[in-house]
């Protein structure tokens, strides 16, 4: 058991997990242990469709891998090119109408499955160190008093 393992595996560098299980082999080196993997990305793309400001170039591919479409197929949605979505996606273009499309299509993905939302006054989160923990009811933000 790892007290803070960086999981990059989530293609975001500013993911934690708290008391994750790592196993040593022999031959193959390290493997972790992610119980409720689903239910993790889950809350991932809950706290970043909540976050502060815009969201970073990493945050964008998450969303958009997460539910489950293509660069072409949100091009085709924001009837904008490709090559528009790359470049956001890149970091190349300050777009915020786009990004803050982004965080409404993902949120109509976790509407549609039922997840829970924030309660309004909608808490906003600063993502740039985010330790999520495993409680006995799913992954949750792990956050401190001052928050």
């Amino acid at each position: 058991m790892v007290d803070l393992y960086h999981y990059t595996e989530s293609g975001l560098s500013s993911v934690f997990l708290r008391g994750v299980k790592v196993e040593e082999h022999r031959h193959h080196g390290q493997s972790v242990v992610i119980p409720d993997l689903d239910g993790l990305h889950v809350e991932i793309g809950r706290v970043l469709v909540h976050k502060a400001g815009l969201l970073t170039p990493e945050e964008l591919r998450f969303i958009r891998i997460e539910t489950g479409l293509s660069i072409e197929q949100v091009a085709s949605l924001f009837r904008i090119s490709v090559e528009a979505i790359k470049a956001l996606e890149g970091g190349k273009v300050p777009r915020s109408w786009l990004r803050a499309g982004y965080r409404a299509l993902y949120t109509g993905l976790l509407m549609s499955q039922e997840v829970q939302l924030y309660d309004d006054p909608v808490p906003r989160f600063d993502t740039s160190h985010l330790v999520f923990v495993l409680e006995a009811d799913g992954w949750v933000l792990e956050r401190d008093d001052a928050s």
